[in-house]
């Protein structure tokens, strides 16, 4: 289950997910789950222009790390605070029920 408390709706494998308040889903093996704070799209640079979310979706599909997409926003210029956090599912890892 995953609750975005007002925040972008995550990438599931490079693509944006449905924007929901809360909602419940599985990984399979491999996938791959992003969560961007609005800090990189709102990123602005020094003429006022913003990072936008069609640069983030850029870089949420060529880009391999949560770092490397938190320096990007953070070299266009930050404005607010910058998180990036990545969950990979393993292969042949077993979920686990609560």
């Amino acid at each position: 289950m995953l609750a975005n408390a007002g925040h972008l709706p995550p990438y599931l494998n490079g693509e944006p997910m449905e924007n929901c308040s809360v909602f419940e889903f599985r990984l399979s093996p491999s996938d791959r789950l992003l969560l961007v704070s609005d800090g990189v799209p709102e990123a602005t640079n020094d003429q006022g222009k913003l990072f936008g979310f069609d640069r983030v979706l850029e870089l949420v599909r060529t880009q391999s790390s949560a770092a490397g997409i938190a320096e990007t926003g953070q070299a266009f210029g930050q404005e607010d605070d910058i998180s990036v956090i990545s969950i990979t599912r393993a292969p042949g890892a077993e979920p686990v029920l609560a």
